[in-house]
């Protein structure tokens, strides 16, 4: 393939660690755009990995993760890559020998269904960075570095990839990344392409599925740094799951409920009184400091908060130390006794470790980078507060849009989720229902008529926090799956 002539140099043959070979190709490195504009020259770290079936019979979907500066490489060993590491990673016979922890396969990576496309974006996420210094970013100049960044990736790298149909994933603060990066893609369209029945890839773009998005900062969903709507949200998520006491919550609805739909702070006294002065811990005298139950990102996570947490005072994803309370973070959980839980524990700081390591850094072609975190501080504006109208009036009309939740998430709650899709007033298809996997209910659904034959699909999958692929692989695979074939989760 012409492809893969044109970046020998890209192609992964060897990973330390590995305990068993990936049956497919993939390729590590950079792609280098130009930003005049913005006064950098930005070298984009991807990592594309060929479908289970071949790489010019499946679609290609680029994964990003949130943030921003959450590198994509966190999601590609503990989420929906081929690969993943665990607490089992330091117990190895291989390990013993190598001291590398082992890398095992994931069966219920994504790339079984697609080519997938890990992005460390923006600049200097993961292994990306710039020359001579990165910009300060905001969301509209992270959208035109994020399509040049497509645009050369599959006009110069991979031109075979061109013909095939597209998508874009992420999760988190990808609400945001891709979105406006897709509204980007869709001028271009309008403008190159008019009329043109076979459009290339990137502007093919057929649909995009966010898991526990924020669509906007300032959606009451994003909390807790949303507005009071956004306690609101938080409020009604822990009580949902019992958290919060009957009286207690009655008694916030009485006297809160005139300044719920204010972004600053409630009027009513006896409002502020109940929920204190700080709306990321609203009653958590009831609800218990559920920032610090997997690490904000997962209420019934037995495996605790791992590295990344969410900082209580930007509400942004932070990284730990690798130490805690003096006590190594690598000695890790007995897995043995976990075997009946969703997933393994010490996913992140297994993998960190591991892709610190100099000789994995050779062999993924990137610039050495031993203080590799999977969370970078970036200079960055939010200037995309919401993002519903284009939600409205284009993104549904034109694109296939997936919203999935996990429901046990406090990070970005479903039930704000919900919220606001129900707020775009979209014509519904299909009602809320339940899908089944393997005999079981996974989640709950309802599917809204987009533009054409464009549909909306919300849902929610049961027992995930944050990050659905990590904390339900095989629910997140099917649905994906379903997404890509246009097929309804239910039936």
């Amino acid at each position: 393939l012409r492809a893969i002539a044109e970046v020998p140099e890209h192609l992964v043959t060897k990973l330390p660690g590995l305990e068993e070979p990936l049956a497919t190709r993939h390729w590590s490195g950079y792609v280098n755009v130009q930003i005049p504009e913005l006064g950098s020259n930005i070298s984009v770290h991807y990592w594309l990995f060929e479908s289970k079936k071949g790489l010019l019979n499946a679609p290609t979907s680029v994964w990003h993760n949130g943030g921003p500066g959450a590198s994509s490489m966190m999601a590609l060993f503990t989420e929906n890559g081929p690969f993943t590491l665990n607490d089992q990673s330091f117990k190895t016979a291989r390990y013993n020998e190598s001291k590398i922890p082992s890398v095992f396969l994931n069966e219920f990576s994504w790339h079984t269904e697609a080519n997938m496309l890990y992005v460390d974006h923006p600049a200097p996420a993961g292994f990306s960075d710039c020359t001579p210094s990165c910009p300060h970013w905001n969301d509209s100049t992270q959208a035109i570095v994020n399509s040049r960044f497509l645009e050369e990736f599959f006009g110069s790298l991979y031109p075979e990839l061109q013909s095939l149909p597209f998508f874009m994933s992420g999760e988190s603060y990808a609400g945001v990344l891709i979105p406006t990066t897709a509204l980007l893609l869709l001028e271009a369209r309008d403008s190159k392409y008019k009329n043109v029945k076979n459009v290339p890839a990137p502007y093919n773009l057929e649909g995009i599925a966010l898991g526990n998005a924020c669509p906007g900062n300032r959606i009451f969903t994003c909390t807790p740094y949303s507005g009071w709507l956004g306690v609101k949200v938080a409020v009604d998520f822990r009580y949902g799951h019992g958290m919060i006491s009957p009286q207690t919550y009655e008694l916030l609805q009485e006297a809160c409920k005139a300044d719920w739909n204010k972004y600053g702070p409630p009027e009513n006294a006896t409002c502020r009184e109940i929920l204190g002065d700080d709306p990321a811990r609203p009653v958590m005298d009831e609800a218990g400091d559920t920032y610090q139950m997997g690490g904000g990102y997962f209420l019934y996570d037995h495996c605790g908060s791992d590295l990344l947490s969410v900082d209580p005072e930007t509400g942004m994803p932070r990284q730990k130390d690798q130490t805690m309370d003096g006590v190594s973070l690598f000695d890790g959980n007995d897995d043995d006794d976990f075997d009946t839980n969703v997933y393994k524990c010490g996913q992140e700081r297994a993998a960190l470790a591991w892709i610190q390591l100099a000789e994995v850094q050779d062999a993924i072609h990137v610039e050495r980078k031993p203080d590799f975190s999977f969370v970078t501080g970036l200079n960055y504006t939010f200037t995309k507060y919401s993002l519903l109208d284009e939600y409205k009036d284009t993104l549904s009309q034109r694109l296939r849009v997936m919203q999935y939740s996990g429901d046990a998430d406090p990070c970005v709650p479903y039930v704000g989720t919900r919220r606001w899709i129900d707020g775009l007033g979209l014509p519904v298809k299909s009602a809320w229902k339940p899908w089944t996997l393997s005999g079981q209910v996974a989640g709950y659904r309802t599917v809204y008529q987009g533009g054409d034959d464009n549909t909306f699909t919300f849902t929610t999958i049961r027992n995930a926090g944050h990050m659905v692929p990590r904390h339900q692989p095989q629910e997140a695979l099917h649905l994906f799956s379903r997404f890509l074939a246009d097929e309804d989760l239910v039936g």
